[in-house]
């Protein structure tokens, strides 16, 4: 929560991304509600990028949004610039730290991103 306070604190008042944090919210899961494929991109993600072996998927939470979900959110629906302002909105989300794209979508799949912080590992104390 700090990290949003601080983020929206340093933001324009115009900024898009507040905007989608309500209703991303409420697409906030853990990994029992992700499918085969999302959980394999999430261990992979973990091992790999993150550097989190000691996490599982079951640790983390995510929120999996494609871009038209995002456009969608924002009340952007069919709106030529729909897309580069989910876009925006989505990118903004990663740099104020509150996402981090853990997978970009394939067909059939929406992306698939972490909710920050993760989890502290052992012996790192809460901030």
């Amino acid at each position: 929560m700090a990290i949003i306070v601080a983020a929206a604190s340093a933001e324009r008042r115009d900024a898009v991304w507040p905007r989608l944090l309500a209703p991303m919210c409420s697409m906030v899961r853990g990994a029992s509600g992700l499918g085969e494929v999302e959980t394999e991109w999430l261990e992979r993600w973990l091992l790999f990028e993150a550097g989190r072996g000691d996490l599982g998927p079951h640790d983390v939470q995510t929120v999996q949004m494609s871009i038209a979900d995002a456009a969608l959110a924002l009340g952007y629906g069919g709106v030529p610039v729909a897309d580069v302002v989910a876009v925006r909105a989505l990118r903004a989300l990663q740099e104020v730290g509150i996402l981090r794209l853990v997978h970009k979508g394939v067909k059939g799949h929406s992306s698939l991103y972490a909710v920050m912080p993760l989890p502290p590992a052992d012996g790192d104390e809460i901030p």
